[in-house]
């Protein structure tokens, strides 16, 4: 499995990159092996009022499925959009992999 964590618009420190790291391996946790590759971007947002905020993109490929999943957060604080991404995928990427298992029917 590979992970790519890209950042636009600002610099991203290691402290972050490990962060998100970190987020990426917990969110995948049991499914790994399913899992080929991970892109995370962050993203600064300008808003109409001239404010900032920061959104983290996380695309998943995996094994089997065609397009892959992609989750989407957008918040003022950094850290708490890659969190509310990263569960965001999970629970998406739980739901999508039983499905796949179960099958239709």
């Amino acid at each position: 499995m590979r992970i790519e964590i890209h950042a636009e618009r600002f610099r991203l420190n290691r402290h972050l990159y490990r962060y998100i790291r970190r987020k990426v391996l917990a969110c995948i946790g049991e499914w790994k092996d399913r899992v080929r590759k991970v892109m995370v971007s962050l993203t600064d947002v300008m808003l109409g009022c001239g404010g900032i905020e920061k959104r983290c993109l996380v695309e998943m490929e995996l094994d089997g499925l065609p397009g892959g999943v992609v989750c989407q957060q957008v918040d003022r604080d950094t850290l708490r959009a890659i969190d509310r991404s990263m569960a965001c995928m999970g629970g998406l990427l739980r739901r999508t992999l039983l499905a796949r298992e179960v099958g239709p029917g």
